[in-house]
């Protein structure tokens, strides 16, 4: 059958500091079906047709230690936009 749940554990919980990895609330495990959807939504979202569609003012925040998104990533996203 297909693999319905992916076991990413603490990949995306870089923190600097670590006293506070315990208050962070996170699940060791995903469902596939997440996984996925959120990568279609990010290639959607970075299309230049989307970005260039945006015309609202933009806040971009965004952590250095991000392993999800790379800041050069969000920039450059970021950068696209013509709002």
């Amino acid at each position: 059958g297909a693999v319905r749940w992916l076991y990413k554990g603490q990949v995306f919980q870089k923190i600097a500091r670590k006293d506070q990895r315990e208050l962070i609330l996170s699940y060791a495990w995903m469902p596939t079906a997440g996984v996925r959807t959120l990568i279609e939504l990010g290639r959607r979202a970075n299309r230049p047709e989307t970005l260039d569609a945006i015309t609202c003012p933009v806040l971009a925040l965004h952590g250095v230690l991000d392993g999800a998104a790379s800041p050069a990533a969000t920039r450059a996203a970021f950068d696209r936009m013509p709002s």
